[in-house]
């Protein structure tokens, strides 16, 4: 009980050492399974995604949010604002956009370096995906259970030949 307490104090003085009410709406602290905390805010934009800021408080992951859901085409910006401050986009975490139905098309900006494990996985709706040549990690799931992911283009850095669990032809550029 203790420790709990300890850890509810320590959010509260960290909120209030950043300025911010720990009551607002659109940003949360995360704790992941690693054990770091994150400070996690919700686009104004008309995307509708979550970011994370990463520990450099210069960039930002996607990340997810279970109650979110995606329509369509999906463009993730390239930068990001929150309270004043702009962020760069740099990375599409874990499972940043998977399980989304309705989910047709993602385009990933130029300033993402990483794209992470089932990032954008058993989207059954899914047929395509922009990767720019910026993406020097590309997780061998990312795609996973994409059924009608037919082709995805991937930077020849990659040397990727193959997806696990999706059915698209890669080819590179």
């Amino acid at each position: 009980m203790k420790k709990y307490f300890a850890t509810v104090l320590l959010l509260l003085v960290g909120f209030a050492a950043w300025g911010q009410s720990p009551f607002d709406i659109d940003t949360k602290v995360v704790i992941t399974k690693s054990g770091d905390a994150g400070l996690v805010f919700k686009s104004s934009g008309s995307d509708k995604l979550y970011y994370k800021i990463n520990s450099d408080n210069k960039t930002v992951t996607v990340t997810r949010d279970v109650q979110a859901v995606s329509k369509g085409r999906v463009e993730i910006p390239s930068k990001v604002t929150h309270k004043g401050v702009t962020y760069t986009v740099t990375a599409i975490g874990t499972g940043a956009l998977s399980n989304q139905k309705d989910l047709t098309a993602v385009v990933v900006p130029s300033t993402v370096k990483t794209i992470q494990s089932k990032a954008f996985a058993n989207c059954p709706n899914l047929t395509s995906v922009s990767i720019p040549s910026s993406v020097q990690s590309l997780s061998i799931d990312a795609c996973s259970g994409c059924n009608r992911l037919t082709t995805i283009r991937l930077p020849k850095a990659l040397k990727m030949t193959s997806l696990r669990d999706c059915p698209a032809r890669v080819t590179t550029f």
